[in-house]
């Protein structure tokens, strides 16, 4: 199924921006479609998207999830091939908004 996904959305095929071909590139984990590369993705806990690159935000979870969908149409990959494509996008990204979040603000300095 991967090789089929990453036959559709190769930047050979698709013309999208740089930024969105090495996201594609870091989910589908495909070496030499962009350079400099992605080696992570988080998303924060307010849904804003970093890159490895000095924590740079490049956006925002909502909408590179809303282009994953769109370009997933538009290629015409199948119900089973988008949802492949966003199982592996869940897998290789951090995302906070779905973790659960500890605060320690209100013990004492023995945990009390």
């Amino acid at each position: 199924m991967l090789a089929d996904i990453v036959a559709k959305l190769n930047p050979g095929v698709l013309r999208v921006s740089p930024k969105f071909c090495a996201m594609l590139a870091f989910i589908l984990d495909q070496d030499g479609w962009t350079s400099p590369t992605i080696e992570s993705l988080t998303i924060t806990s307010d849904g804003i998207l970093l890159t490895d690159m000095g924590n740079s935000i490049i956006g925002s979870a909502d909408d590179l999830e809303r282009n994953l969908r769109g370009v997933a149409e538009c290629v015409g990959l199948t119900k089973a091939q988008t949802d492949y494509l966003f199982a592996r996008y869940r897998a290789r990204t951090t995302d906070w908004r779905t973790s659960a979040y500890v605060s320690f603000a209100d013990e004492g300095p023995n945990g009390d």
